[in-house]
This record gives C-alpha cells, structure tokens and sequence, in this order.
C-alpha cells in the first residue's frame, strides 16, 4: 500500500508487516495522493509543490522529471495502461502527461530499441537478485541489473 502525507512525503509500505519499503518519496510541501499504476511497479505523487511526480515503486527512485503545474496538485492517477498520468490542479486545469516506464522496463525498451529482433524477451530471475537476462543474437547474454540499470556481467554460452 502507499500513503501521502502532510510531512511532504509519500511511503510504500509492505501491507503484511506494515513495514515500510524503500526510502520515502520527497516533495517540497505536502503530499495530498498517491496511487500506484496497475501492475504495481510505479507511484504518483500529487503535491501541494504543483508537482505530480512519478517513482519507482521498489526502489522510490524518481522517474523522469516533476509533471509541473501553476498551482497545487489535487489529484494524480495512472490510465489503465499504465501509459499517461492524468493530473488536476488548484490552476483550473487537468493535464495528460506521458508517464515515462519503470528504470527495468526503460532499460530492455533501450535495449530492444538498440539492438532490434536480435534482442529476445528477458529471462526473469528471482526478484530477491533485481535482476534481468537478455539474451543478444547468438553465444552471449546480458545480466541486467534493475536498481542501478548497469551491467554487472556478460554471461557466454
């Protein structure tokens, strides 16, 4: 689950032992929602800053850059794809913004972008590791690390 707060925080919390999960999610003034997009691995964040900010839910990293308005921002939600981010704001406007994907996600889209049909869908690993393989044309593969997006080590077949 994840709560905003008048601390000017929001923070993803662990709904079976109610401990928290990464670092809290920062605004400059108090947060008012927070809603996490439909496969769980985003948060936006509407604030009283005029920003609405989207994060990486298990890492609480930001993603991209602040969605900025003139006023302070009521409200902010994922569409059911996942795809935009729609926000209203004390400035009398509603905005649809393009919600940029989560750090792991981005990261196999560049890889696929780079590398074209050569580049396969990624072998998932356990999440404890936060890790992803993809396989790249013939005799090798990548392990991709999500937290830091590096790459940790070429694995050779």
């Amino acid at each position: 689950m994840v709560t905003a707060s008048a601390n000017r925080t929001a923070r993803i919390w662990d709904a079976r032992t109610g401990e928290p999960i990464g670092k809290k999610l920062q605004h400059d003034d108090p947060v008012l929602t927070a809603t996490f997009d439909a496969s769980g691995e985003r948060v936006v964040t509407a604030s009283y800053d005029k920003t609405a900010r989207i994060w990486d839910a298990r890492t609480g990293a930001l993603i991209g850059k602040p969605l900025q308005h003139d006023g302070p921002v009521r409200v902010a939600t994922f569409d059911a794809k996942g795809e935009r981010v729609v926000t209203g704001s004390d400035d009398k406007t509603a905005r649809i913004w393009d919600a940029p994907p989560a750090v792991g996600q981005a990261l196999l889209d560049h890889v696929r972008a780079t590398l074209g049909r050569k580049a396969l869908d990624p072998l998932k690993v356990p999440d404890q590791t936060q890790s992803f393989v993809s396989v790249i044309g013939r005799g090798f593969s990548t392990m991709w690390t999500r937290l830091t997006a590096a790459l940790p080590q070429l694995c050779w077949r």
